[in-house]
């Protein structure tokens, strides 16, 4: 049996790292290499520790109560006045005498200073803002006539 010589034998590139015509290495071609992936895990490594926390609301601030005095003929009016104890206050304070000057002041019964509005000049209004005061009773007064007195009760 004859073999035929007139079909193509395919030709195969051997790699070699003997030099070209050029002098260089001839590389052999790069073989992929795998890298492991590691696989996810089904359960989480940690539990979770924080625990949901209710927000706390601040209770709102309570509004300030409104007093109000007038000085006349330097005597004021009303001569009686009562606020609820550890709560801001307001003074409204109308000053109703043209050439008198008044101011209200606020005093403990053992007559420390606790209070000393601004004074005021003529017919004027003035709001004065007074800290909230322990539960007690309390003396108002005018700094330039201290024969004006009121009650001041905070209970």
């Amino acid at each position: 049996m004859a073999m035929s010589t007139d079909s193509p034998t395919p030709s195969i590139a051997v790699a070699s790292s003997s030099p070209t015509p050029s002098g260089s290495p001839v590389a052999a071609p790069a073989t992929p290499t795998a890298t492991a992936t590691p696989a996810p895990t089904a359960k989480p490594t940690a539990k979770p520790t924080a625990k949901p926390t209710v927000k706390a609301t601040a209770s709102p601030t309570p509004k300030p109560v409104d007093i109000g005095i007038e000085a006349r003929d330097s005597v004021f009016s009303p001569t009686s006045l009562t606020v609820p104890a550890a709560s801001d206050f307001r003074i409204k304070f109308a000053n109703a005498d043209v050439a008198n000057t008044h101011n209200v002041t606020i005093s403990s019964n053992a007559g420390a200073l606790v209070f000393n509005g601004k004074i005021t000049v003529g017919v004027a209004t003035v709001t004065y803002v007074i800290p909230a005061l322990p539960a007690g009773d309390y003396r108002l007064g005018c700094i330039v006539h201290p024969a004006m007195t009121a009650a001041l009760t905070v209970r």
